[in-house]
């Protein structure tokens, strides 16, 4: 800085001013990026404090401090700023993931559909998912409209992150709004909740035209699993044969997904799929089509201790012990049945 501000005044000598402009330039966006990290550093600082309120207001200068510089420099950086706060709220709760939101906020009044729509898009996405993390923190109708507002910012999303044009970004923005399709069905109740979960299943599958095994198998499987759930939940609250071909259906999307989810390559996946399944059977035996519980229920007993052999008390405590009391939950039903 110091070599370019002598630069500058020797320049200024000459009369060369567009050279002391660019130097002076120089200087300033050096000078304007050395202030913006510390800011960025006190903010860091703020956030282990617990002073998050604090952390926002010097991330959002530091953005500010940019603007002279390059007009659209504060929204990519509050951009990158919202994780740091939405993160924070993940861990800790707090105000971190409604700061999130309104730094998101700010930044679609730079970055607009018309004029920007794929930082347009991103941003929209990343708003979404702090959305939908404050309406699964949220009990009651204020929780149901965080979710709500979550599905409408995907939905907008979806606008320029089309299948044709970003086939993988769609397929990810799909998922995620089918995830909070489900988790909004799952607290309502009635058609309304139904037909949510109806829309969340559509979802999974279009999303699986991109995300396919051979060419996605990761996330094929974990699409496929998500599918599964919410199969599940459509079977469990409908009745009659319907309902019995809902929860067959998801009994296949998790005999798929462990084609990928193998105990070998992915054991806790493997794990977990088997839980579920587990949970699933125990679905079947009480579903009102069931005329024999036993079946069900013993398929869920060895799917549950095979998820076990995995979810070791020392290492996964919490993951032992909810499979270990559904592991005893489905034994005592069967020993009752004799």
């Amino acid at each position: 800085v110091h070599n370019l501000k002598g630069a500058a005044q020797e320049a200024a000598a000459r009369l060369d001013f567009e050279a002391v402009e660019e130097m002076l330039a120089r200087v300033d966006a050096v000078e304007t990026g050395m202030a913006a990290e510390t800011k960025e550093a006190r903010a860091s600082n703020a956030l282990q404090r617990g002073r998050v309120e604090q952390a926002y207001t010097l991330l959002t200068a530091a953005a500010d401090s940019f603007a002279g510089i390059d007009p659209l420099e504060p929204a990519r950086r509050k951009g990158r700023y919202e994780d740091l706060l939405y993160q924070h709220g993940l861990r800790y709760g707090g105000v971190g993931m409604a700061l999130a939101a309104q730094m998101n906020r700010a930044v679609l009044t730079v970055f607009t559909e018309t004029d920007h729509p794929v930082d347009w898009a991103m941003t929209m996405q990343n708003l979404a998912i702090v959305l939908r993390q404050q309406g699964t923190r949220t009990g009651g109708s204020e929780g149901a409209g965080l979710l709500s507002e979550a599905i409408e910012s995907y939905r907008a999303a979806l606008r320029v992150r089309t299948e044709a044009d970003h086939p993988v970004d769609w397929a990810t923005t799909m998922q995620n709004l089918a995830n909070t399709l489900q988790q909004q069905g799952t607290r309502t109740g009635g058609s309304e909740g139904a037909g949510l979960l109806g829309e969340a299943v559509e979802s999974y599958r279009a999303a699986l035209r991109v995300r396919t095994e051979a060419d996605h198998p990761v996330d094929w499987a974990t699409t496929m699993q998500n599918l599964a759930n919410t199969l599940q939940q459509q079977g469990t609250r409908t009745g009659g044969s319907e309902g019995a071909g809902l929860l067959g259906e998801a009994v296949e999307s998790y005999r798929a997904a462990l084609r990928v989810r193998t105990e070998a390559d992915h054991p806790m996946g493997w794990a977990m799929t088997q839980e579920n399944m587990a949970l699933l059977e125990e679905a079947r035996a009480d579903h009102d089509t069931c005329t024999d519980p036993r079946p069900h229920l013993a398929a869920g007993l060895a799917h549950v201790e095979a998820a076990l052999t995995v979810f070791d008390s020392e290492h996964m405590p919490f993951n032992h012990g909810t499979a270990t009391a559904l592991r005893d939950r489905l034994a005592a039903r069967l020993a009752a049945l004799g």
